[in-house]
């Protein structure tokens, strides 16, 4: 049963737990796979050698420096941010990957200096923007806050990163019927589309990471002609999970879960036709939680 008066949730999901079941559940194949999304984006050009990476949410067991650290994937620099308590896995501990941790720590508290220069033992100066995080990653942590917060950590993530930064976030897509008990506050697809844009977000992409298949099964054909065949080859093999995964992402409005790819608005892109319309606060609500139009400030 979901507590109400909770303002922050600080659940965390091992990888390695679920391994005991043997079959994963499609969330923890979901994560995988975003986090190969990110793989996939520094391993372009060898972006990773260029890397300055914020994790925010990162975990107390890190899977995205322990991803990166296993494909080789060494970025200059790798910051993560989370409220539980936690210390640099023994598989990174004395590793050559450049890792610094603020663990117990609300990401918005954080100043410039202290993600740029953390370490390096300067006083609060006028950081370069080669100092700043340029790949910001924020996976399943949004559910976890009130409106007013999840506000305030997009907001703060355009304030710590640089010009060029690139943003990856997942969260759950409200259905306007389902929350988990461990979110705090779940928002809808549009909605969220609509607050980037207003906060000063270029969206790069969005996909989903899972959904019933219930759900997008009625646009199939309507969106792309004659994958019908290849999900029901697919089908014959995969259970749903597998199948929920696989074709997610081509359907993100009506996933349960979606991840965005994101970069700051400047030159054309602040000119760019909106791809979502801002909602009307009434008299639907944005997220599940009653505090829902905080998250439209």
């Amino acid at each position: 049963m979901r507590n109400p008066n909770r303002v922050l949730d600080k659940t965390c999901l091992s990888a390695d737990m679920a391994d005991e079941r043997v079959i994963r559940h499609r969330d923890l194949i979901s994560h995988a796979f975003r986090w190969a999304h990110v793989a996939r984006y520094l391993s372009q050009n060898q972006r990773y050698k260029d890397a300055i990476v914020l994790d925010v949410g990162c975990g107390r067991y890190m899977p995205l420096a322990k991803m990166l650290y296993s494909n080789r994937l060494i970025p200059q620099k790798y910051v993560g941010v989370d409220l539980n308590k936690f210390d640099i896995p023994e598989m990174l501990s004395g590793k050559k990957i450049p890792i610094s941790i603020w663990s117990e720590t609300d990401f918005c508290a954080l100043e410039i200096h202290d993600v740029a220069l953390e370490g390096h033992g300067f006083e609060d100066v006028d950081i370069p923007d080669s100092l700043k995080p340029n790949v910001f990653v924020s996976y399943e942590t949004a559910e976890h806050m009130l409106p007013e917060q999840t506000r305030r950590l997009f907001i703060k993530a355009l304030e710590l990163t640089s010009s060029a930064c690139h943003y990856f976030i997942s969260t759950p897509c409200w259905d306007l019927v389902n929350v988990a008990d461990n979110h705090l506050s779940e928002v809808r697809f549009e909605a969220l589309g609509a607050l980037f844009e207003d906060l000063g977000f270029h969206i790069q992409g969005v996909w989903g990471t899972f959904a019933s298949q219930k759900d997008y099964k009625p646009y199939m054909e309507q969106e792309y002609p004659g994958i019908t065949a290849i999900f029901e080859k697919l089908s014959e093999y995969y259970d749903s999970t597998v199948i929920s995964t696989t074709f997610a992402p081509l359907f993100p409005a009506y996933s349960r879960n979606a991840c965005w790819h994101l970069t700051k608005k400047q030159g054309d892109n602040a000119k760019q036709e909106r791809l979502f319309v801002a909602l009307e606060l009434a008299p639907t609500p944005w997220t599940s939680h009653p505090t829902w139009r905080q998250l439209n400030g």
